[in-house]
């Protein structure tokens, strides 16, 4: 095992834009469920295989001389560059033997082929060089996707994988580092665009062995018996026994929580309610008997406009305040009234409908016309009727449907 494969790099906290912390935030290292904070910073080091301070000094020099001399170029070129001149010289200098994705066999079962598949032993090396995709992940220790330099992690796939996350991506390959019989050839993955590196375990297993929490809370101490070895977040301290996540919050953080909510008060779910509780909970107030249903909203309809002229990107509001139709804050299917993240599923799914609406309104003689027409009024090419989403906008449509209702009803009964 190589004995510097431990080595982590810089992470930015502010991920998202939210300026979420994960579960144990120290410098360079965050935790996430994979480890807890208390065992890297207190048990991994007198790991057998985790090497010194006197081993690694070497290699951390070289990779640090690497990345001043081509930090310029990484942040200029693309994820080629980041591989060939930076990547791969970190893992060779980390002692990794690694098979490339271009040298991969095409049977992966995965939706893309990982960009590297790392080895331990010169032997698994060898023999997986020739060998098929299942064969590759059974003698592989582990397997890495790589981004261009400094791309964000959390940001969905445009290409290889439309509508996934990078991490989705990591789990892909998790799911079927397994055999017939659901053992793991590898518990763990590694997601990186040079700067930030992640490791990632299945979701679903702990160490590659299901989870049973439930069995575990027998063994739980008693309050004053429990070591709080996780670092506080403000008033609420948190700790982990075995498979539990254990946390100390005091009854007020619940009763002054909207509706008095209650939830497991992780750092990231404490940062969003430090966030949003108050002026949601004030917006409710003012709001909530003006939205409650869809005669008040219509009734407030014109306050309710002026409200909308007051927002401004980065704001908070209420799904009930620019939903359509009066919706309000009950249980209801809003998803047609939001919008969706261009090249996601559901994206792609819209642009799939309004492609067989506009095929089919134009197949038929009764309605065809006016759909040009307004089409080609509101900005949008009849030719390509779906290419301008501005020509599609509710208020258009809504339009279209009014003055071509008697054809509709010709056209389509």
């Amino acid at each position: 095992m190589p004995r510097q494969r431990r080595n982590t790099a810089p992470v930015d906290p502010d991920q998202l834009g939210l300026n979420l912390r994960g579960e144990g935030f120290e410098g360079p290292l965050e935790a996430r469920g994979v480890f807890s904070t208390a065992y890297l910073a207190r048990h991994l080091r007198n790991a057998p295989d985790f090497a010194s301070e006197n081993d690694v000094t070497t290699a951390f020099r070289e990779i640090a001389e690497i990345w001043r001399l081509r930090l310029t170029a990484l942040g200029r070129q693309n994820e080629a560059f980041n591989c060939s001149s930076f990547l791969e010289p970190i893992l060779d200098r980390l002692g990794w033997l690694r098979i490339p994705q271009q040298s991969m066999p095409n049977d992966f079962a995965t939706r893309k082929r990982p960009d590297y598949c790392l080895f331990t032993s010169e032997s698994d090396f060898t023999a997986a060089s020739e060998a098929d995709a299942n064969t590759l992940f059974r003698l592989g220790a582990t397997v890495v996707e790589a981004k261009k330099y400094g791309h964000p992690l959390d940001q969905l796939s445009n290409n290889e994988t439309p509508g996934w996350f990078p991490s989705q991506q990591i789990q892909d390959y998790l799911n079927h580092a397994k055999d017939a019989n659901g053992r793991r050839f590898f518990n763990w993955a590694i997601l990186t665009n040079g700067s930030e590196w992640r490791i990632y375990t299945d979701r679903s297993t702990v160490g590659g062995t299901k989870t049973a929490p439930e069995k575990k809370l027998p063994l739980l101490p008693a309050a004053s018996g429990i070591v709080w070895n996780e670092p506080p977040t403000g008033c609420v301290r948190h700790a982990t026994v075995e498979e539990l996540r254990v946390h100390s919050v005091p009854r007020a953080l619940y009763a002054d929580a909207h509706k008095r909510a209650f939830f497991e008060p992780r750092p990231g779910t404490l940062a969003l309610f430090d966030r949003f509780n108050a002026p949601v909970k004030q917006l409710v107030s003012e709001w909530w008997t003006r939205i409650e249903d869809s005669r008040a909203f219509a009734g407030n309809l014109g306050e309710i406009r002026s409200y909308h002229r007051t927002l401004r990107p980065g704001g908070v509001t209420l799904v009930g305040l620019i939903a359509e139709g009066g919706q309000g804050m009950r249980t209801a299917n809003n998803a047609r009234f939001l919008a969706y993240l261009e090249g996601t599923p559901q994206a792609g799914e819209l642009d799939k409908k309004a492609a067989e609406w506009s095929a089919a309104w134009l197949g038929k003689p009764s309605i065809a016309p006016a759909f040009r027409q307004f089409l080609t009024e509101a900005g949008g090419n009849p030719g390509s009727p779906v290419r301008n989403r501005a020509a599609r906008k509710p208020a258009r449509v809504g339009h279209f449907r009014k003055r071509t209702r008697s054809a509709f009803e010709r056209g389509l009964h």
